[in-house]
């Protein structure tokens, strides 16, 4: 199985992602990139297929604008057609499991999808920026603290689930769930897109700078539509305090699921 790892902001944590995981095989490849705004964009594959960029022309020169490590099953080049027409969601289709981590220089985003019961991606934040492994040791050894998520721990002792919410054993690392797309950008807005069947629904959650705390948790659980099970797409967005909602619906317009 590859290693896939990708970093926004968080200057050397791709090496150290990449060393991590060199478990997964000794060929590696990596891919830096930087948005007209200066936020930087990183991905690396261990044991995969080189990171697929994309390149656009602009007229007498050509510059690359994306990056995508897939792991699993999966054409890149509809995966870039279809998150060309249709956004973030447009990484989620079909029936064979893949995983993958986009680093999109226009949107200044890391954009990860799980699609089906996908190979594992987990992220964290890493000072102001973040960072992405297909497995939490690889996050660990790039600097996020290894404190344990207590209930987490809690509840695997009694009833032995441990992979059922975004939720791990450690506090400060989350998973990306199958079927999702996780996108984190240098803002440290965080939306989470569940493909159900038929909506979609949105809902803002304002949170502190800890991504989880007791507030937090109790918020999205009491969020409306948490409990249908008929929703299409769920968007979260886990914004500090100071971001102004004119910059939320900017978001969504960007976001929206056609």
């Amino acid at each position: 199985m590859a290693g896939l790892a990708g970093a926004l902001n968080a200057p050397g944590s791709i090496d150290a992602l990449a060393d991590a995981l060199l478990p997964r095989g000794a060929d590696s490849s990596r891919c830096q990139l930087k948005s007209a705004k200066g936020v930087r964009l990183e991905v690396a594959m261990r044991a995969g297929l080189s990171a697929v960029t994309r390149v656009v022309d602009d007229e007498d020169t050509s510059r690359v604008i994306a990056a995508f490590a897939v792991d699993g099953i999966a054409s890149v080049s509809a995966l870039d057609a279809d998150y060309d027409a249709r956004g973030p969601v447009g990484l989620l289709g079909g029936e064979l499991p893949y995983a993958v981590i986009l680093a999109d220089t226009v949107a200044e985003a890391l954009i990860l999808a799980r699609n089906g019961d996908g190979p594992g991606l987990y992220y964290a934040r890493s000072g102001d920026g973040w960072v992405v492994g297909s497995e939490p040791a690889a996050l660990i050894a790039a600097g996020v603290p290894a404190e344990p998520d207590v209930e987490v721990v809690r509840e695997f002792i009694i009833s032995g689930a441990c992979d059922d919410t975004e939720r791990t054993f450690f506090a400060s690392i989350w998973r990306v769930l199958p079927g999702e797309v996780v996108v984190l950008t240098a803002g440290f807005v965080q939306v989470v897109i569940e493909v159900r069947a038929g909506r979609h629904q949105a809902v803002d959650v304002p949170v502190a700078d800890e991504m989880r705390d007791d507030e937090t948790q109790a918020a999205r659980a009491e969020r409306p539509g948490h409990a249908e099970k008929d929703r299409d797409v769920v968007v979260e967005h886990l914004l500090p305090d100071a971001m102004r909602r004119g910059e939320i619906a900017a978001l969504e317009r960007d976001l929206e699921v056609r």
